[in-house]
């Protein structure tokens, strides 16, 4: 009875090895590609590792999937959808991302908008979508339509810039790779 119970729960654990996601992260996905730019944004990026490991200290859950963001005419490459989910002590936000882009584009959008993320998830009364805009308007921000930070313009910036150098670096450390 023992050997069954140990080969049931084994079977049932999920092996997390160097090249996954850990699944209690705070910041998910159930997409491949996505999962990927998170493994490599997070070895390329210092911000982008700071920035998740602060995020790790919230009481969020940030979900990032594939999709599309319309604000009027523009197209993005990625948004923090307006709304905040509260439940069991927990505050889920989501991100979609479109995966149209290039890698790094689209890690440095995933930047920005986890520093939003952020921002949000440091005003523990933000818990819907109303309150989200009241975050927003209240603290002086582009809060009719959409909310723009500096801060998370600089992010989006530093974690694409940063990737952009760690291949730099990667490519004069091991020379052009032979196929």
């Amino acid at each position: 009875m023992v050997t069954v119970l140990m080969l049931a729960w084994s079977l049932s654990v999920t092996v997390q090895d160097s090249t996954s996601w850990p699944i209690a992260a705070p910041v998910r996905s159930s997409n491949a590609q996505i999962i990927a730019l998170l493994l490599d944004g997070t070895r390329d990026s210092p911000t982008l590792k700071r920035l998740i490991d602060a995020l790790d200290t919230t009481d969020g859950i940030v979900y990032v999937e594939a999709g599309t963001c319309h604000r009027g005419a523009d197209k993005l490459n990625a948004c923090l959808a307006n709304d905040v989910v509260a439940a069991g002590g927990r505050r889920y936000l989501r991100i979609l991302v479109n995966l149209g882009r290039n890698r790094v584009d689209l890690t440095g959008s995933i930047g920005h908008e986890l520093q939003h993320a952020a921002e949000v998830l440091s005003d523990r009364s933000v818990t819907s979508a109303r309150s989200m805009l009241a975050f927003y308007q209240d603290e002086g921000r582009n809060g009719a339509r959409s909310f723009e930070t500096s801060a998370a313009v600089d992010t989006g910036l530093s974690v694409a810039r940063e990737i952009i150098a760690s291949r730099r670096r990667a490519s004069t450390t091991h020379g052009p790779s032979v196929d």
